[in-house]
């Protein structure tokens, strides 16, 4: 499979012509992680760019920025599903960079307390979100995303939830009230999901590890996941070009959404 090693695959997303959108039902779990996933891709793109790449079964139906924040909705025409995904942090957009910094709690409706700046950037685009949908959609996003996404489905009933390298979102009385179990992807040494640090933030739903090796685990122990990664850490350290391109932190790349695409469609092949 293809693996992104370069400083610019981390905030920035390439072509998806060669990762077709795949056909899929809400019952073939991994199938619909990997559509979620380039979702999650098409969140960052530009309108024209997302109408491009999808086939003509798929229409996207709304694309909604308040402020750094943005979101997009996609219908599956033949099935008439719905999915949401929430855009990522650009590294670009100081607004975004913003929201990340703002990590003291503030008050949930449902109880506990969650992160501020998440808060407030889902509570920017949640009316227009709401009136732009028919039904219920999968849920998705990636990084900053993923965690907008968690706060939609947690006010607005919604079940079918993939967050791809998503941060701690709210304390344990927060994921302890959460209706729903999302889906949380994270991939080798991706350090997006140890943050913010675990002082107050936990994480709810179950964890889907992926190896450095490209195999799933579900909610695996701490021992597998610290091995793991330092089998990932020297692969990645011996396998440096030693180009000024090329990343020297692999936590940093294991959290590109294209590498995260690249995974999940080596795991649908496999599957």
């Amino acid at each position: 499979m293809k693996y992104y090693r370069s400083y610019k695959s981390v905030f920035r997303c390439a072509s998806l012509a060669a990762l077709p959108l795949p056909e899929t039902d809400t019952e073939d779990s991994y199938k619909l992680a990997l559509k979620s996933a380039i979702m999650s891709h098409l969140a960052y793109m530009d309108k024209q760019v997302i109408e491009d790449y999808l086939p003509s079964n798929h229409q996207l139906t709304a694309s909604i920025q308040e402020e750094s924040t943005q979101a997009i909705i996609v219908k599956d025409l033949d099935t008439g599903q719905e999915f949401l995904s929430f855009r990522g942090t650009c590294s670009k957009d100081f607004g975004d960079l913003k929201i990340d910094s703002q990590v003291l709690f503030t008050k949930h409706p449902n109880g506990g307390d969650v992160h501020t700046g998440f808060y407030k950037a889902f509570k920017r685009v949640e009316a227009q979100i709401k009136t732009s949908l028919e039904g219920k959609p999968v849920c998705s996003g990636h990084s900053l995303g993923a965690a907008l996404a968690v706060l939609f489905a947690a006010e607005n009933n919604i079940m079918d939830i993939h967050c791809i390298g998503c941060p701690r979102v709210g304390n344990q009385k927060f994921v302890d009230g959460l209706s729903f179990v999302a889906k949380r992807f994270d991939f080798a040494c991706d350090i997006v999901p140890s943050l913010p640090p675990a002082i107050g933030y936990k994480h709810g739903g179950d964890q889907y590890y992926i190896s450095h090796l490209g195999e799933i685990h579900l909610n695996p122990s701490s021992k597998l996941i610290i091995a793991d990664r330092v089998n990932a850490e020297i692969e990645f350290a011996l396998g440096h070009r030693l180009k000024p391109t090329e990343s020297i932190i692999r936590g940093l790349v294991d959290h590109s959404i294209l590498n995260y695409c690249e995974q999940l469609k080596a795991i649908c092949e496999a599957d």
